[in-house]
C-alpha cells in the first residue's frame, strides 16, 4: 500500500490576516429565507435543491480574503466554506471528491478603509459544500482501534463499525485531493494541493497537519 499525506484544511482567524472572526455575518432573519442554508445542507447529502447563500455581509473590518470565515447560526455539522473565484479555479484542477460549489452574492457596506458605502457593494463568491461519506474507505484494508479494549481491529464494511471503534489506519479505494474526512469534519487537501494553493498566495486559509489517522491506497 502506499501511503497517502493529507493537511486540514482551515479557515484563518488571526486578526492581521482576516481583520476579524468571523468575517461573515448572516443576512437579517435568514431562517425566514426560502432554501436558507439551515434548511437545506446537510452534511449527509447534497441539497434537492440550491441553497440560498446571498447577501452575507462582510462585518466593517473584516478583510476580503479569498477564504472567507461565517457566522452560521444553526448550521452544525455542516461542512462548507466560502471561497472566491480564484480558489474554485485552483481547486477545479485538481481531484475532488463529494463537493459541490453553489453561486452566492454577498454584501460589503464598508470600503477598504472602512467608511460606510452608500449602497452596498455586491460582490461574487461561491460556497464550497462538501459531504461527510465512508464509501471511499477500502475496510478490509483499514484499522480500528477498539476504544474498549485497546485492540487494533478490521471489519467488512461501515455497518459493522460500532461507534468505540476509532480509525488507526484507512485504506482508500481512490486518492482525491480534496474530500472530507469519513470520520471527522475535517476538510483533506493533498500535498500537491496544499503546495499549490500556498504557491498561488491563496489568502484566508491555513493548514494543519495533525491528521488523526493515517491514510494509505492501494493504487
Amino acid at each position: 500500500m502506499k501511503k497517502l499525506v493529507y493537511y486540514s484544511l482551515h479557515e484563518a482567524t488571526e486578526r492581521e490576516k482576516v481583520g476579524c472572526w468571523p468575517q461573515l455575518e448572516p443576512p437579517r432573519r435568514y431562517w425566514k429565507v426560502a432554501n436558507n442554508y439551515d434548511k437545506v445542507l446537510d452534511f449527509r447529502k447534497f441539497p434537492d435543491e440550491a441553497p440560498n447563500l446571498d447577501n452575507f455581509t462582510l462585518k466593517n473590518i473584516a478583510k476580503r480574503t479569498d477564504v472567507l470565515s461565517a457566522e452560521m447560526p444553526g448550521v452544525g455539522g455542516h461542512i462548507g466554506m466560502f471561497v472566491n473565484e480564484k480558489f474554485k479555479t485552483l481547486v477545479e484542477n485538481f481531484t475532488l471528491k463529494d463537493c459541490r460549489f453553489y453561486n452566492c452574492k454577498l454584501l460589503a457596506p464598508f470600503d477598504e478603509k472602512f467608511k460606510k458605502r452608500k449602497e452596498p457593494e455586491v460582490f461574487q463568491f461561491h460556497y464550497l459544500n462538501l459531504i461527510h461519506k465512508t464509501d471511499l474507505v477500502d475496510f478490509k484494508q483499514s484499522v480500528f482501534e477498539d476504544l474498549k479494549t485497546s485492540q487494533m481491529v478490521t471489519v467488512e464494511n461501515e455497518e459493522q463499525r460500532d461507534p468505540f471503534l476509532r480509525p488507526r489506519k484507512l485504506c482508500l479505494k481512490e486518492a482525491p485531493d480534496l474530500f472530507c474526512a469519513p470520520y471527522d469534519i475535517n476538510i483533506l487537501v493533498s500535498e500537491q494541493l496544499k503546495m499549490a494553493i500556498e504557491a498561488a498566495g491563496i489568502t484566508g486559509v491555513w493548514f494543519d497537519d495533525r491528521i488523526v489517522c493515517e491514510f494509505y491506497t492501494n493504487e
